[in-house]
């Protein structure tokens, strides 16, 4: 059985279903779940804090009764000052790692690795580059803006700096020398 296909709507900033022709498109399952696995909010523990100090925890209400929940917690980083853009790189990384987990877990991947980088001093970006058991590699990369509100300081602080090249691919510019993550 296959997945409705999930495609990212850039000027709404959600996902959606894809519709062709008056019917739901079926199909992309492996980016559907990636889709879902980092873009749905991920409830946060109970001795957790949310961000905006209320006692909106978020999450999905089935997961109160599943051992592990789905979605990440990418929106806890939304509001967060960024005075280390570095460290805020690596947490993002691994919440975006904890979300894709379970692709590990069932055997729909073999590997997974990802990398997040500035791609602008608001925009970070999410490269997911998956293993399946038959060998077959998939790149999936996202664009994540941020909130600005409360950022003293918005944007990388010294370091290398990232670009997009015409593919679309992160570049690391280093030295002038333009190298594929």
């Amino acid at each position: 059985m296959k997945d409705i296909a999930i495609f990212w709507d850039r000027e709404r900033q959600r996902g959606d279903w894809a519709v062709a022709g008056g019917a739901l498109v079926i199909g992309q399952d492996l980016e559907t779940a990636v889709l879902i696995s980092l873009f749905t909010d991920r409830v946060i523990p109970r001795d957790q804090l949310p961000p905006d100090r209320s006692t909106d925890r978020r999450g999905w209400w089935p997961d109160s009764y599943e051992s592990s929940p789905i979605g990440s917690r990418l929106w806890t980083l939304r509001r967060k000052i960024k005075s280390n853009p570095t460290s805020l790189l690596q947490e993002a990384t691994d919440i975006c790692k904890e979300a894709l987990e379970w692709l590990l877990e069932d055997k729909v991947a073999a590997t997974v690795a990802v990398q997040c980088v500035w791609a602008t001093p608001v925009q970070m970006v999410i490269v997911v580059v998956i293993t399946e058991p038959d060998g077959t590699v998939t790149r999936f990369q996202y664009q994540w803006a941020w909130n600005l509100q409360g950022n003293k300081a918005p944007g990388p602080l010294g370091g290398p700096v990232y670009a997009l090249d015409d593919d679309g691919d992160i570049i690391l510019t280093d030295g002038g020398q333009p190298v594929l993550l």
